[in-house]
């Protein structure tokens, strides 16, 4: 894993009709640290969306035996929260490939013969750029709530280096509040504030 995407707690929707498949993509992807939920058709999968779970990344067969493809799902779970999907099927044919390649929250296209690291790479790619893209959101909004879902200490500041915010686990580390942390960081004694 890269180092981003090791410290994500990614959740990966699995959907495909071959229960083998399934079932070796699930292993696969709880083997490499991530979690996991499957779907086998696409009642299951909205059954999750309704009861408001939101994957990280989603992994979907694009032939399902029914009416809905995997690739009406594509556009379902970027109107619902932007989920980035990667096709892992056995489809070949250039049309659909090309329909797949322009969904916006296409993140890759993988024949079911492709080699795991191949599916692993593109796996943490697509984790790595949903963080990086939600942490950039989410500071550029000024939300001091990104800083919470961040698994290491964080500290941010202004052009004067003043602190703007300051995460719970950095608050942890530290030993000291938000505010006695500010305090001290602008008289420029942050040492007395965090000896040692």
């Amino acid at each position: 894993m890269t180092e981003l995407s090791s410290k994500i707690d990614a959740q990966i929707l699995i959907l495909d009709d071959d229960p083998v498949s399934l079932r070796a993509l699930e292993m696969l992807m709880q083997s490499w640290g991530y979690d996991t939920i499957t779907a086998s058709c696409t009642r299951d999968l909205e059954d999750f969306l309704r009861r408001g779970i939101h994957p990280t990344l989603a992994l979907l067969d694009i032939e399902l035996g029914e009416p809905r493809t995997g690739l009406d799902l594509c556009a379902e779970l970027l109107s619902r929260r932007n989920i980035p999907v990667i096709f892992h099927t056995s489809v070949t044919d250039e049309a659909i490939i090309r329909r797949a390649r322009s969904q916006s929250n296409f993140y890759g296209y993988l024949t079911k013969r492709s080699d795991v690291v191949a599916l692993q790479s593109l796996v943490e790619l697509a984790i790595t750029n949903v963080a990086r893209a939600f942490l950039l959101e989410a500071f550029r909004e000024g939300q001091r709530t990104a800083g919470s879902l961040v698994p290491y200490p964080v500290i941010c500041t202004d052009r004067d280096e003043s602190i703007q915010w300051i995460n719970e686990r950095a608050e942890k580390l530290l030993g000291h509040s938000g505010k006695e942390l500010e305090r001290n960081w602008k008289e420029n004694d942050f040492r007395t504030c965090c000896p040692g």
